[in-house]
């Protein structure tokens, strides 16, 4: 019955969940990238070596952008504004797709949607294991890990209809407008947050 107990701690910390919220909107709006970009930039003239290029330019740059904004992360101890900062970047690097018309257009797209996501997700991460006490990280960072594939299969299956009925174009922009709300709900979750939780012995 103790893991119940637990659960029900977590559930009830306001800024952990947050974070959760944020991951999963995140990654949804990334799923439409990941499924639905190769489909968008064929319709709008590129080929396939252009394509994968862009899928490049956003990995790359997303994996190099780790590095130095994990360690600024660190320096500063701002985290929870650096995830709010990536997060909107997301959603705007997103919507960026939608009237990306030429290769050059795509790879700027790209190469904002790889930094942004290095920004949030260093952040969030660091967020969630300040949260909680040291005996709830592993809950904490399960949830964390299934909202990002949660994330993901939500942003391919369930916008896949929609982007159908609404084009590309519309249907990348209307990602990013549908990821306003889960960023409102994750200012409001760390509203009053001092990243002290674990310190003064919160949840």
């Amino acid at each position: 019955r103790r893991w119940r107990m637990d659960i029900r701690t977590v559930l009830a910390n306001r800024p952990l969940t947050g974070c959760w919220l944020a991951a999963f909107g995140a990654c949804s709006i990334s799923g439409v990238f990941f499924s639905f970009l190769p489909l968008h930039g064929n319709e709008q003239g590129l080929d396939v070596g252009q394509i994968g290029i862009v899928f490049l330019v956003q990995s790359v740059a997303n994996a190099l952008s780790r590095i130095p904004f994990g360690a600024l992360s660190d320096r500063i101890g701002r985290r929870k504004y650096q995830a709010l900062g990536g997060i909107v970047l997301i959603t705007l690097s997103i919507a960026g797709f939608a009237p990306a018309g030429s290769f050059f257009s795509f790879i700027l797209a790209g190469l904002c949607l790889g930094v942004s996501s290095a920004v949030a997700f260093t952040s969030i991460g660091a967020l969630i294991a300040e949260t909680v006490l040291p005996r709830f990280r592993g809950l904490a960072m399960g949830g964390y890990n299934a909202c990002i594939y949660l994330g993901l299969m939500t942003g391919a299956v369930a916008l896949g209809p929609v982007i159908e009925a609404v084009g590309f174009t519309r249907g990348f922009l209307l990602a990013g407008v549908m990821n306003i709300p889960l960023i409102i709900l994750f200012a409001w979750s760390m509203l009053g947050y001092r990243g002290k939780a674990a310190r003064d012995g919160g949840v």
